[in-house]
């Protein structure tokens, strides 16, 4: 089992949380609504529920209440967070939501109240175990996309919140470890932030506060409380998104639900090319029948009848259409006699024999000519003398029928040789389709890093250096992919590409300055209007070999280790 989960596992965790990142830039504004419309309640209702506990001197009076009205925020912003999810889920399959009936309303409601609670139980205990930590953790982030009311009963959504959950557990892990550096850092940039903003509002508005007055406030459980909120609320719709395509790859692998997204892109230009190619036979029928009443108009006011006819008759005639002429066929009596083979060779010999026919007829003429020219020039000559003469131009003959037939075995035997050559030197070489460089969605693995750069030397030789340039570049890519140093994708931009570089060779400080100078030379050039010179080019192309030449040496040092 464990070996065909790790077969289907296709993406890495970097990818994936990248795929969140572009999911999440391209979902509508009301998608985040939904998620903070949810989500704010429970965090402010948790800030004051915690200042209130720690610093009021009546909080035991009220603390049953409070708790309460805490519980159902908490419930209330994980029903929004299984529309938030829901919606997302849709974006990826490029379709709207269906509006929630009642029945799944309140069995949203219930799914979220009965599993969800038990995250504030569950989740420390497997923290101090470690072990099963990043299984529940995924668990519950899995339970806000299939408790949507939607997937069956409380029993159906824990067995496939579960199984999802089980899916690809090294992917998982490392997710959960980029979640916690990211979020530390976050954290850590919020509460600079929340320090920083009392001092900044007495600085320019003179707007003295109790954390101007003294930094002990700084240092209380509720100032870390608020950053700890603000950073859920910037965090988790990330965590959701990547939860989210997890849980949708890990169902494809039984529904195929994202091959048929692929196709389902594929719709439109097929379409399209459909609606082109129907244009255009309608437009040649059109034309043709057109041309065929224009010919028939023309002709029946200047000819008659009987002309037609003579012309057509004359036309056939020409040797330029006899050739046009449907083939005799044979009686079906000698069709069932001889075989294929049979009647192959039988009119290959008929052809020799009519080529010799041809030939003795030939000699003959000729004998007969010289016979004539001799006896014209020498009359008085004895009967013996002409006799000789015959047998010699006999013997002639003879001898050019033996040179002939050498020379057509000779041509036969080359030939037959030449066929044996290339019979055995056939080679099958797949014809790669050269990408038209103009076009924006053109992407680097389309061709090797090899064929790359022979496009780009051809650009170069016609003298269109900025698209030699784009061919440069993408060569590049190409060659970084090829290391494994970045990862192709459609959403990625250069800068993307520049950003994984820095992380996967952080050390290589050449190599990302090189690269770094093209990324920006390239982008001057094909986004902006900088006009492309030989000497740019020629500096493009002394980065690119010192970006190869490092290239080499952590290869080597790889292989080396």
């Amino acid at each position: 089992m464990k070996a065909g989960k790790q077969k289907w596992c296709r993406k890495g965790a970097i990818e994936i949380v990248e795929e969140a990142v572009h999911l999440l830039r391209t979902a509508p504004s009301s998608v985040f609504v939904i998620y903070y419309l949810g989500s704010l309640p429970f965090i402010l209702g948790l800030i004051y529920f915690w200042a209130d506990m720690s610093k009021s001197a009546v909080a035991d009076q009220h603390c049953a209440e409070m708790s309460l009205f805490l519980a159902i925020l908490y419930v209330w912003m994980k029903c929004w967070q299984a529309i938030f999810a829901a919606q997302l889920k849709a974006c990826i399959a490029h379709r709207s939501v269906l509006p929630w009936s009642w029945t799944q309303v309140l069995c949203l409601i219930s799914i979220q109240t009965i599993l969800q609670p038990h995250a504030f139980l569950l989740l420390p205990m497997a923290f101090l175990a470690a072990v099963p930590f990043g299984w529940v953790y995924a668990f519950y982030h899995n339970l806000s996309l299939l408790g949507d009311g939607r997937s069956g009963n409380v029993r159906t959504v824990f067995k496939k919140a579960w199984q999802q959950a089980s899916l690809w557990p090294g992917q998982n892990h490392v997710l959960m470890l980029i979640f916690l550096l990211f979020g530390t850092f976050v954290f850590i940039n919020l509460g600079m932030v929340l320090m920083f903003i009392p001092h900044l509002l007495k600085m320019f508005l003179g707007i003295e506060s109790a954390w101007t007055l003294s930094d002990v406030y700084l240092l209380s459980s509720t100032f870390f409380a608020a950053v700890c909120g603000l950073s859920y609320l910037c965090l988790n719709p990330l965590i959701k998104a990547t939860y989210v395509l997890r849980c949708f790859y890990g169902e494809s692998i039984h529904t195929g639900e994202d091959l048929k997204i692929e196709l389902h892109k594929l719709k439109y230009q097929a379409a399209i090319i459909s609606f082109i190619f129907f244009v255009g036979i309608q437009m040649s029928v059109a034309d043709e029948s057109k041309n065929e009443i224009e010919i028939q108009r023309s002709v029946s006011q200047q000819t008659t009848v009987q002309e037609l006819d003579r012309s057509i008759e004359e036309v056939i005639q020409r040797p330029e259409y006899t050739w046009r002429f449907p083939r005799e066929k044979l009686p079906k009596e000698r069709i069932g006699e001889a075989g294929f083979v049979e009647r192959f060779i039988v009119e290959v010999q008929n052809t020799i024999k009519k080529w010799f026919r041809l030939l003795k007829q030939w000699l003959i003429e000729f004998k007969d000519w010289l016979e004539e020219w001799v006896k014209k020039h020498e009359p008085r000559q004895k009967e013996h003398t002409s006799m000789d003469w015959q047998f010699s131009v006999q013997v002639v003959m003879f001898v050019l029928l033996a040179l002939l037939a050498s020379v057509l075995a000779i041509v036969f035997l080359r030939m037959w040789k030449k066929r044996r050559v290339h019979t055995g030197m056939v080679l099958s070489q797949a014809v790669v389709a050269v990408p038209d460089i103009t076009r924006e969605e053109v992407q680097a693995d389309q061709l090797p890093s090899d064929r790359w750069q022979a496009l780009a030397h051809e650009f170069l030789a016609k003298g269109e250096l900025r698209l030699a340039l784009r061919a440069f570049y993408l060569a590049t890519l190409a060659s970084l992919a090829q290391q494994e140093m970045i990862t192709i994708a459609k959403f990625k931009s250069n800068r993307d590409y520049e950003r994984e570089l820095k992380r996967r060779a952080r050390a290589q400080t050449e190599l990302l300055t090189a690269f770094s100078e093209n990324v920006t030379v390239f982008e001057n050039a094909w986004y902006g209007m900088h006009e492309v010179t030989l000497e740019i080019v020629k500096f493009f192309t002394t980065n690119q070999e010192r970006m190869r030449t490092m290239e080499f040496k952590v290869q080597s040092s790889e292989l080396k280790a």
